[in-house]
């Protein structure tokens, strides 16, 4: 569980101004006294009570805001193109993604996709 950076400024703040233990302070906020002892520790070493990881986490996209607004402008100027086709062309410019990634940033960005009529289909009656 994530300490929020209000309990982490708390925290600090408790241990500068009080005389209060690390147990005091974790049974005062509400955490434990391992996430105190860290929380301060990092803190009189860097001087920073905000996490360090923030938003870096996981794996970095394939394609940028600006090929993501190109694979849009394509679908809507052409709706019955494929999640394969706009792939191609973004291929084309030197971007390599796969149909089920295009597929999600075509839902990320709620563009719609016109579904392909069969013409070998018989009339409905």
């Amino acid at each position: 569980m994530d300490i929020t950076p209000r309990k982490r400024s708390k925290i600090i703040a408790l241990y500068e101004h009080t005389s209060m233990t690390v147990r005091d302070i974790a049974e005062a906020v509400g955490v434990g006294k391992s996430s105190v002892s860290r929380i301060l520790k990092t803190f009189e070493e860097g001087g920073s009570s905000s996490p360090k990881r923030k938003g870096n986490c996981g794996r970095k996209r394939k394609t940028s805001p600006r090929t993501d607004k190109l694979s849009i402008r394509n679908s809507k100027i052409n709706p019955r193109k494929t999640s394969t086709d706009l792939r191609r062309d973004l291929m084309a410019s030197g971007v390599e993604v796969s149909t089920s990634t295009m597929r999600k940033r075509l839902l990320e960005l709620a563009v719609r996709q016109e579904k392909q009529e069969e013409s070998n289909c018989l009339p409905r009656k």
